[in-house]
């Protein structure tokens, strides 16, 4: 849960621990950090989050398996914000929450894929929740 008083800052970093989490290979502990399932009611695991990325979107015959042949390597958003800003949009979600597509790190390069996190705001702060991820 995020506090009352985020910022867009704020809402950013999350999204940069969350996928330094992933860099680092802690999938779990990045899941841990979501309070809320997806949609449907699904919680995201390590492994789905994996298959999500790694099969679905990026899996042996896209243009990304091409160009990559060594696969997806998670990467960290501070370094591959020395070569390039952070793509990413936070806007409003619901009459007072807020909405992240954020673009994971992969490779060394901002991806396609984008992480879409959605804040829902109750009264002791801000619930988080992994929405989706999906190629832009």
């Amino acid at each position: 849960m995020l506090p009352l008083t985020i910022t867009e800052n704020d809402i950013v970093a999350f999204a940069k621990r969350w996928s330094k989490l992933l860099a680092v290979g802690d999938f779990q502990v990045a899941c841990d950090l979501l309070d809320e399932p997806r949609g449907g009611g699904v919680w995201w695991t390590p492994q789905l989050i994996r298959e999500c990325i790694e099969v679905d979107h990026y899996g042996p015959g896209t243009v990304f398996s091409r160009l990559h042949p060594e696969g997806v390597i998670y990467s960290d958003p501070d370094v591959v914000e020395m070569t390039s800003p952070s793509r990413h949009f936070v806007g409003q979600f619901g009459p007072d929450g807020y909405e992240l597509c954020w673009d994971l790190p992969l490779n060394g390069e901002w991806s396609d894929i984008t992480a879409l996190f959605q804040l829902t705001r109750i009264p002791e702060g801000f619930l988080v929740c992994l929405y989706d991820l999906h190629v832009m």
